[in-house]
């Protein structure tokens, strides 16, 4: 949580470094082992009342004694639950918290780089090789004939796209 707090107060500027991005993880991975441990905990009561419970309903009729034995522990398993669950409750916001951090610091980075030049030569050569490739397809007779309609179409629209630019 400090080291969130630190992130947040100093705010996200343009220059995102890789090394938030490197602690942001760290500190998600250090939330997953915590949660983790719960959660292995929590099972294992789980475990325990789903075991206590079939024992009530397979046992046929028990004692009273035991019976009252096995509901004590039915409750105490539950409040265990509830307790495990109450401790989750803030490693999870905690996390939610991290993972919003780290998809901002993405976009912060992803809007900084730098859009890829396209040559215009490189998109006509790439669209006359799409238009060969459909026309290649109009001619093959093995084809459905709508869908050699269809490449010719497309093809003879590639044609009037080359030809205007």
């Amino acid at each position: 949580m400090v080291r969130l707090t630190r992130l947040v107060r100093h705010g996200l500027n343009m220059n995102t470094k890789s090394t938030d991005i490197y602690e942001v993880k760290t500190s998600i991975a250090e939330l997953k082992e915590k949660k983790e441990v719960w959660i292995m905990q929590k099972r294992e009561c789980e475990n325990r009342l789903n075991n206590l419970s079939v024992r009530v309903r397979t046992g046929g009729r028990l004692p009273d004694k035991e019976y009252k034995r096995i509901c004590r522990e039915q409750k105490k398993t539950k409040e265990k639950i509830l307790s495990i669950e109450k401790e989750l409750m803030p490693i999870n916001r905690e996390l939610r918290q991290w993972y919003a951090m780290e998809d901002e610091i993405r976009a912060n980075v992803s809007m900084n780089m730098p859009m890829p030049v396209i040559n215009d030569t490189d998109i006509t050569g790439k669209l006359r090789s799409l238009r060969d490739k459909y026309l290649a397809f109009s001619e093959d007779h093995t084809r459905i004939n709508s869908m050699r309609l269809m490449a010719s179409g497309f093809a003879s629209e590639l044609t009037d796209i080359l030809k205007s630019a």
